[in-house]
C-alpha cells in the first residue's frame, strides 16, 4: 500500500489497526487461563492448518507477477503467560508492531520488487502448515 498511497497515511492507519489487533490477541490471551490448555491448543492447531491451507491456495492462484492487490496478515495470539501484565503486553506488542510496520513501509518498495506477493504467500501456507504438523509430536501437555 505504500507504493500507491501516502506512506505515512499508510503507517497511521496500519498502526491503528495494529493497536486493536493487540489489544484483543490480550484479551484472547487473558482468557485462555480459564480455558483449559488442551481446548486452545487443538483450537490453534486447526487455525493453523486452516490458514496454512488458505495461504496455499490463494499462492498458487496468483499469478507470478501480481503486485500487492490483497495482503493478509494473521496474528494468532492465542495464550500469554497468566503472570504478564496484560496492560504491558499490550504496549509492548503495540510499540512492537508500530516498530516492524515502521520498516515495512520504508523497505517494502525495495523488497517488493525482490519477492513477488505469490511467493511470500506460499511461503507463509508452507509455514502455518508445519506448525499445525507439529501439533502431531507435540503434546498438549508438554509446556511449548
Amino acid at each position: 500500500m505504500a507504493m500507491r498511497y501516502n506512506r505515512l497515511t499508510v503507517l497511521a492507519g496500519a498502526m491503528l489497526a495494529l493497536a486493536l489487533m493487540t489489544c484483543l490477541s490480550v484479551l484472547f490471551g487473558y482468557a485462555t487461563t480459564v480455558i483449559p490448555r488442551v481446548y486452545t491448543y487443538y483450537v490453534s492447531t486447526a487455525l493453523f492448518a486452516i490458514f496454512g491451507i488458505r495461504m496455499l491456495r490463494e499462492g498458487l492462484k496468483m499469478s507470478p507477477d501480481e503486485g500487492q492487490e490483497e495482503l493478509e496478515e494473521v496474528q494468532a495470539e492465542l495464550k500469554k503467560k497468566d503472570e504478564e501484565d496484560p496492560y504491558g503486553v499490550a504496549v509492548g506488542g503495540t510499540v512492537g508492531h508500530c516498530l516492524c510496520t515502521g520498516l515495512a513501509v520504508i523497505g517494502g518498495r525495495m523488497i517488493a520488487q525482490k519477492i513477488s506477493v505469490r511467493t511470500v504467500t506460499i511461503i507463509g501456507g508452507v509455514v502455518f502448515l508445519a506448525f499445525a504438523f507439529s501439533a502431531l509430536f507435540i503434546s498438549p501437555d508438554s509446556g511449548f
